[in-house]
């Protein structure tokens, strides 16, 4: 089921919107989401770009009425939010008519594809149990 498991997202985004990140009380499960092509906002620390956005700054969102005031990141492509649904959707809120791989993980999207040394700063930061770092756009690109 996923439960104490991280999932990084190295693809195009995540919508965080969507139900199927959500845990049954409708927090998220996304721990961060780190996207390199926002430089407004504060990076990850020890790296010096992109926009780092936390859980609690995506509950916030998630709350507002416009959530895209306080969590800029979107997945334009929608590679990357199919590619988590995948891994990891759930079926909360009617969410999703299939059931991910580890429907009770939790996830960290980063920006670019092709970069792991950076999604693994991230995910060193998790007290996960295990972290799967799940490069789909290598997968899929040539």
């Amino acid at each position: 089921d996923g439960k104490g498991v991280l999932i990084a997202v190295l693809d195009s985004g995540i919508d965080y919107r969507m139900p199927d990140f959500r845990k049954e009380d409708g927090s998220s499960r996304i721990l961060a989401i780190w996207d390199q092509t926002i430089q407004t906002g504060n990076p990850p620390d020890g790296l010096f770009y992109g926009t780092e956005y936390t859980r609690e700054e995506i509950n916030r969102a998630l709350a507002a009425p416009n959530p895209y005031e306080i969590v800029e990141s979107r997945d334009e492509i929608g590679h990357g939010t199919s590619m988590a649904a995948v891994a990891a959707g759930s079926r909360l809120e009617n969410g999703l008519t299939y059931l991910g791989a580890a429907p009770e993980a939790d996830i960290v999207r980063r920006g670019k594809p092709y970069d792991d040394a950076a999604a693994e700063q991230i995910c060193s930061q998790s007290a996960a149990a295990e972290v799967i770092l799940t490069g789909f756009s290598r997968i899929f690109s040539v």
